[in-house]
């Protein structure tokens, strides 16, 4: 998909590297993460977008580890991106449970895109409703750095158009699946 998108933004790839470089300079690495021993292949990288597919697919240290080397120095904001499937026994499903209604396993649509704020201590999640509540709960993590804002944004099949136009016999494919596995692939059901 990349090859087809972004030569129309002036990107030169360069297959062997998996590199995108545009015009003005700025660059795309696709890059992976296999194993939970390599995290450190990445130490003293600057990486200031970071694009997770299929995060259930990461352990929550990969994942953490990954975010340490969210920064930069050229004045772009730091992003991290997470993209997954539902999945009851990752540790993703505890993260993103304040989005979830605990009865149904499915997003909370009153929650949907709501950011929340976090601070991690001794390993510990400690989730707020506004940065100023954070702040105030932890003063003396708040005096080192702001917290992370976190937002779940749920999606279903139905969102994406394009896919079911080029390929409308794909829902086809997700219904034919167990019980279990549609109402995760499907129905967005985290339980």
């Amino acid at each position: 998909t990349a090859m087809e998108v972004y030569p129309h933004a002036g990107a030169k790839a360069n297959r062997s590297n998996l590199t995108f470089t545009f015009p003005s300079g700025g660059r795309i690495a696709f890059r992976h993460l296999q194993y939970e021993q390599t995290i450190y292949n990445w130490q003293g990288a600057q990486v200031p977008w970071i694009g997770f597919d299929e995060g259930t697919h990461f352990t929550e240290r990969q994942f953490l580890y990954l975010l340490s080397r969210n920064r930069t120095a050229f004045g772009t904001p730091p992003r991290v991106r997470l993209t997954c499937n539902p999945d009851a026994n990752s540790w993703l499903a505890g993260f993103l449970s304040w989005w979830i209604d605990q009865d149904r396993g499915t997003p909370d649509p009153s929650r949907a895109g709501r950011v929340r704020w976090l601070y991690r201590d001794d390993d510990e999640n400690h989730w707020h409703d506004t940065r100023a509540a954070a702040e105030a709960a932890h003063p003396e993590l708040a005096a080192v750095a702001p917290p992370k804002s976190v937002a779940f944004v749920p999606a279903t099949l139905d969102d994406n158009q394009e896919l079911l136009r080029a390929n409308p016999e794909y829902k086809a494919n997700l219904l034919a699946q167990s019980r279990v596995e549609r109402e995760r692939l499907l129905g967005g059901n985290w339980k």
